[in-house]
């Protein structure tokens, strides 16, 4: 439909209008709503897209640390287990670690204890070609303290008991091609104990010769008995606990 307008010369000349005016109100609405329908739909895809990737997705977290038995003077030789508790695999995992040595609080309480930031996440990538975390496994990686920007070394405050180590460190990798990390931080502490005594000798048989009592040990009159000291404590194992602060994942 065209409407008259006049010209410049006097004439008539039909008026235009804009393709809205053409269509009915009733098309006008329902290519509105199918618009919406669409965007909604596409939206409804996205997000369901991203529910998929996070139910499915590889989830990778650091649990433990075992120490292996290592002499005064060289750094702590330990390995992180990492464990994929995803449904995809962990792809071009990388690690990254920092090490630090703090004294031993008060009844080894480590809720007062505040340690530097965990920096480690910062630039570390995925490593094309790395290793790989199947699904509901676990990934053991061997290290020491020896690395990192603050590297610690074993001496007598760690063997002593007065001091711990902690372990500031960070996994890279990939699932549904994106990147995430993983920030963990663990405490290791020594403890000591007292070595086993020795095992008892077996009991002679019935037709075993008794061998000849030893002597009795005389103590000169005026001098005293001789002490026995008690034997000296060691590192009979650790304890590994996670730090207040600095685990993350993404």
């Amino acid at each position: 439909m065209t409407d008259n307008q006049t010209g410049e010369g006097g004439g008539t000349q039909p008026k235009k209008h804009g393709w809205w005016r053409t269509v009915p109100k009733a098309g006008v609405s329902s290519t509105v709503a199918t618009s919406l329908l669409v965007i909604v739909g596409v939206w409804g895809v996205i997000a369901t897209g991203q529910s998929l990737q996070l139910s499915e997705r590889a989830w990778v977290s650091v649990v433990s640390a075992q120490v292996n038995p290592t002499p005064a003077g060289l750094p702590l030789h330990y390995h992180v287990a990492a464990v994929n508790s995803g449904k995809q695999p962990a792809l071009d995992v990388a690690f990254s670690q920092d090490t630090g040595e703090i004294a031993v609080p008060p009844g080894n309480d480590l809720n007062g204890v505040t340690l530097r930031e965990n920096t480690t996440c910062r630039g570390l990538a995925p490593l094309k070609g790395g290793g790989i975390i199947a699904p509901g496994t676990t990934m053991f990686r061997n290290t020491d303290s020896g690395r990192g920007e603050h590297p610690v070394f074993i001496d007598k405050n760690f063997l002593n008991g007065d001091s711990m180590i902690f372990v500031q460190g960070c996994v890279a990798y990939r699932t549904f091609n994106t990147i995430h990390h993983t920030g963990y931080c663990l405490v290791i502490i020594p403890v000591m104990g007292y070595p086993p005594p020795p095992a008892a000798a077996p009991a002679p048989s019935s037709n075993a010769t008794a061998p000849n009592p030893p002597p009795p040990v005389v103590t000169p009159a005026g001098a005293s008995s001789p002490s026995t000291s008690p034997p000296a404590k060691v590192i009979t194992s650790v304890e590994v606990d996670n730090c207040p602060t600095g685990n993350t994942a993404d």
